[in-house]
């Protein structure tokens, strides 16, 4: 949901083409992706013949994990949560809790390392068309 924001405010700034990276008035999106991909996960779900896939961002360093509903739901009453994350390492997540509504879903995988966090940012800080990375 975060990157989605993200690239919902970078998209509504024109952005314009370098001969090394494409910049966003002044903002290099090699910066803000080397910032926020290892706080990015692809979760896998599996439920008998029902799957799902979709990815997600690690809010806080003890596992806790934001993603859709839409992408867990194949697995919210049983099944296998996978969650792969930026290098490669896969490990099972639990379900925290869910929204179907809001179609929004908390994981938590249970990692002896601490993980990295996406950013949060502040939302009475945002101005229409600013960069938000």
């Amino acid at each position: 949901m975060v990157i989605a924001l993200v690239a919902g405010g970078v998209g509504g700034v024109v952005v314009h083409q370098t001969s090394s990276s494409v910049r966003v008035s002044g903002c290099s999106a090699s910066t803000i992706a080397d910032a926020v991909l290892p706080s990015v996960v692809t979760i896998a779900v599996r439920n008998g013949a029902s799957s799902g896939s979709g990815s997600g961002e690690t809010l806080h360093a003890n596992g806790y994990i934001l993603t859709n509903d839409h992408v867990i739901a194949a697995g919210a009453n049983g099944g296998v949560i996978t969650v792969v994350f930026s290098s490669g390492r896969q490990e099972q997540a639990a379900l925290v809790g869910r929204s179907t509504r809001l179609d929004l879903a908390v994981l938590r995988v249970t990692s002896a390392d601490r993980l990295p966090t996406i950013a949060l940012g502040r939302a009475e800080q945002l101005r229409v068309a600013a960069v938000t990375a």
